[in-house]
């Protein structure tokens, strides 16, 4: 439902025929827009306009799924329909004069809801054709006086909230929003420092305070209420602030403490996971502290059975010696369903729990389906000897040692793929040789497009290089080192050495 076009088109025609409607609403008394025609015809061209803007952008980031431009249209109609209500009941209720009535509306609702939650250029489109519509729907006698208001409200609030880490930063930014409205209030006459008495004898200081403290609140009011509401509006459109992912980012969450102490390798694993994806999807424009956040829990599925893993294990202890190739496959595969049955039992971010499932894709687990198959070559053998029964050889499906997927779609879940295989390589490597580092993340890459781990993937060739060039930069400072697996390769997504020194890719 998030990508149907048959949705798409449905929220597009409702939405703009709600603004429409807005619109299509004149005010008697009216000088500018007076006949009523003039306004459709200009509140239609402005609509056309959003409405081909979002069209062309149906593959956008920001407005490629249905669910954000259902937000991007619910906040435009809802400050509109907010302020259209506003000043009806002022002018109406209160008697507030008509030119005065600017002075009591929030002026950047949309703006700042849209850029905390779809970043600056969402913000943009919203104060740009909000601020048009605004004149229109206002039916102001003096409309270009609401167009700059907005505007400029509009442009200051994307700017102070832009990729905004902390709660109280929204509460700032509308103080700064409170302040710009009261300069331009002051600039055009609707109110003033200083307003004279009808006879001259003194100043109005208790009205000019009223006024200017009345500007102040309401953006003050506008911006708290927001930061409340935020964590309603990500549940319901399913999306994460930058504020959200600062705070799942907290080390001391239960299931974290969980992996310090039952999987400690795994957890000094995961945080240099997050560091490598971090700094590689900064530096390709994507979600750096949700690759953090997510490279933090995308393992947590371990938790289950921390010892098949080579990171929790201790010197000579190696439960897989136990057990036949098969099995081992098995335990290693099962901590992608385990990680995300932890996610959905703790109530986990749904974008972290995609992680956890496309982090591996369908890769193959390679150590172990080369150890079945060789187990199968002797068997074989054995069976041209006489010493086996043809029935009693071991069968290899290639599928049984393969993860279920899905592939990683989004440029953050591809990082931490490869961040999560290139760390894992990086510490079997027995020198800090650049040079030796480049050739394993080179061949690490390539491994996953032949395999098509990357098929489904959001990303470009020139992402991949520039994603590669900040391993090797991470990777180079990170000089510890760590035994490979008996000889043969690494735990997960490394590149195993096979007798015959060949490298395949090897996930666990």
């Amino acid at each position: 439902m998030d990508n149907s076009q048959g949705v798409r088109w449905s929220i597009l025609i409702v939405s703009i025929l709600a603004l429409f409607l807005l619109v299509d609403s004149p005010v008697e008394g009216s000088r500018f827009f007076h006949e009523r025609y003039k306004g459709l015809l200009v509140g239609g061209l402005i609509l056309g306009a959003a409405f081909f803007h979002l069209l062309l952008g149906h593959r956008d980031r920001v407005f490629g799924r249905n669910c954000r431009l259902l937000l991007v249209f619910g906040m435009m109609f809802g400050q509109l329909a907010l302020m259209k209500v506003l000043q009806h009941w002022l002018i109406s209720y209160l008697e507030i004069p008509a030119a005065q009535v600017g002075l009591f509306l929030p002026m950047a609702i949309a703006p700042l809801v849209l850029s905390v939650m779809l970043g600056q250029r969402a913000g943009i489109f919203a104060t740009i054709y909000g601020s048009l519509l605004g004149a229109l729907v206002m039916n102001a006698s003096e409309p270009y006086l609401y167009i700059i208001l907005m505007m400029v409200t509009g442009l200051t609030a994307v700017a102070l909230v832009g990729r905004v880490r902390k709660r109280g930063r929204l509460i700032q930014a509308g103080l700064c929003i409170g302040v710009v409205h009261l300069i331009l209030a002051w600039a055009f006459g609707l109110a003033s420092p200083i307003q004279w008495l009808p006879d001259g004898a003194g100043v109005d200081w208790v009205g000019g305070l009223t006024q200017a403290l009345t500007i102040l609140g309401v953006e003050l009011f506008v911006a708290t209420l927001i930061s409340g509401m935020l964590p309603v509006l990500e549940s319901f459109f399913g999306i994460t602030t930058e504020i959200s992912w600062i705070e799942l980012a907290d080390l001391n969450n239960p299931l974290l403490k969980r992996l310090t102490i039952e999987a400690p390798g795994t957890y000094h694993h995961s945080l240099l996971v997050g560091t490598l994806a971090e700094n590689a999807a900064e530096r390709i424009g994507a979600n750096a502290t949700m690759a953090r956040v997510c490279s933090y829990f995308h393992d947590i599925g371990k938790l289950t059975s921390p010892d098949y893993f080579i990171e929790n294990q201790g010197e000579g202890i190696n439960p897989h010696d136990d057990l036949t190739p098969h099995m081992s496959a098995k335990m290693i595969l099962s901590h992608v369903p385990d990680g995300v049955a932890l996610a959905v039992r703790h109530r986990l971010n749904p974008r972290i729990m995609d992680v956890i499932r496309e982090h591996h894709g369908t890769s193959l687990v390679y150590i172990f389906y080369k150890r079945a198959m060789q187990m199968r070559e002797t068997q074989l053998k054995e069976v041209e000897d006489g010493m086996r029964a043809e029935e009693d050889v071991v069968s290899v499906d290639e599928a049984d040692f393969r993860y279920k997927g899905p592939l990683p779609v989004t440029k953050e879940s591809v990082i931490i793929s490869l961040a999560d295989a290139a760390e894992s390589a990086r510490r079997s490597l027995s020198s800090n040789d650049v040079k030796e580092i480049s050739e394993l993340v080179d061949r690490l890459v390539e491994e996953r497009i032949k395999d098509g781990q990357l098929d489904e993937a959001d990303i470009t060739m020139e992402e991949l290089s520039t994603i590669k060039k900040s391993f090797v930069s991470d990777l180079k400072n990170m000089s510890h080192s760590r035994p490979s697996y008996r000889g043969e390769g690494t735990k997960e997504g490394a590149a195993v050495a096979t007798p015959d020194g060949d490298k395949k890719p090897d996930v666990v």
